[in-house]
């Protein structure tokens, strides 16, 4: 695995949504080094290593041992040993208290007392996916009909890959449900790629603002949304998709002249084209009462987007539980490269619990 050094690099070559440089910067604020070729992200005395391979690292023949639907076998593309030497090189960085490491693997140069389990840092895997439509509430890239938390017992989690191309010579989506599901949708609502500017004001900023108010979501999570229109300002790359109702125009015609007000707000989706080889699912939302099939057609735009620009596959994001993985699988995904934190405190920060919470 060649080595990594900057910023654009790293991204074009991200198969995971924390190798882009530009989403993390602009959702968090973290301050970026490297270590071994790997991202770290600061905050204060703390750190975040991403410990993942990226897309150099692929070969044709691991493309084809996953080809039976099983996870990457990533002990054939990465180097455990690099993992552990970054792990103990950025453990002896003057001022850090806390380490979490993010990889398919716990690392073996984590101590025995590191908890390791599916802790979403970055909250991303509480917003990028939406479940299928099963008559659901506000449907937003969590778990839309289900209670919103992993799955009991579970110890991390895995990124969902759909391999591209994906749709075939006559355009069509494979799987005759998916085919109805895509046409049904269809009828009534149209998919405009819009700019942050048009979008965020006719309907996506009120959507975002329904679900904070109507859910209860973990502090990062709540940070993280109110961001989406400042990733979308700033990475070139970050393309918003909406969902909306068709104009009588589009439906049956009409002699009307000017601009016309765009249809009512079904849903919307955000992805990520910065990488060469991975587009990714960033973001979903989609409204109460949004025609059945939104997200199915929001994320086949998507799709069709990534296909058109050359990617290799898009990363759908992470599962948290049977709702999102109904809808990966419904779509052909496959498991890509499993989830794991592992976090722990690298020296005391001698100061109390109340003193570290209050800045004290």
């Amino acid at each position: 695995m060649f080595d990594i050094d900057s910023p654009d690099l790293l991204t074009s070559l991200a198969l995971v949504p924390e190798q882009l440089c530009g989403y993390v910067k602009a959702v968090s604020g973290m301050r970026l080094r490297f270590c071994k070729g790997m991202a770290v992200y600061l905050y204060g005395d703390e750190a975040v290593l991403v410990g993942y391979p990226h897309a150099g690292a692929l070969s044709a023949c691991v493309a084809e041992a996953c080809e039976g639907g099983a996870a990457l076998p990533v002990d054939t593309i990465f180097n455990a040993e690099v993992l552990d030497a970054a792990v103990r090189e950025v453990s002896a960085w003057d001022g850090l208290r806390k380490l979490t490491v993010l990889a398919p693997f716990r690392p073996a140069a984590a101590p025995a007392y590191a908890v390791s389990g599916q802790l979403a840092l970055f909250d991303h895997s509480n917003f990028k996916d939406v479940p299928p439509d099963t008559g659901s509430q506000l449907g937003m890239g969590g778990p839309s009909g289900q209670d919103g938390q992993p799955n009991p017992g579970k110890i991390g989690d895995c990124y969902y890959s759909l391999d591209l191309p994906f749709f075939r010579a006559d355009g069509e989506a494979p799987g005759q449900k998916l085919r109805n599901m895509l046409r049904r949708a269809g009828r009534e609502l149209e998919i405009r790629r819009e700019s942050t500017a048009d979008g965020w004001q006719n309907g996506c900023s009120a959507l975002v603002d329904e679900v904070l108010r109507t859910r209860v979501l973990p502090p990062g999570t709540r940070h993280i949304y109110g961001q989406i229109k400042s990733y979308l300002d700033n990475v070139p790359g970050a393309v918003l998709f909406t969902a909306r109702e068709k104009s009588a125009c589009a439906v049956g015609g009409c002699s009307c002249e000017g601009a016309e007000a765009p249809g009512k707000l079904h849903g919307f989706c955000v992805g990520d084209f910065s990488a060469l080889d991975t587009a990714f699912y960033m973001f979903a939302f989609r409204a109460a009462d949004a025609v059945p099939g939104t997200a199915d057609l929001l994320l086949a735009a998507l799709v069709e987007e990534a296909q058109k620009l050359g990617h290799c596959r898009v990363n759908l994001g992470l599962c948290i539980n049977g709702g999102i993985a109904f809808f990966k699988r419904k779509w052909g995904a496959r498991a890509f490269l499993p989830y794991l934190e592992t976090t722990w405190e690298l020296r005391p920060s001698g100061k109390g619990f109340f003193a570290r919470l209050f800045g004290k």
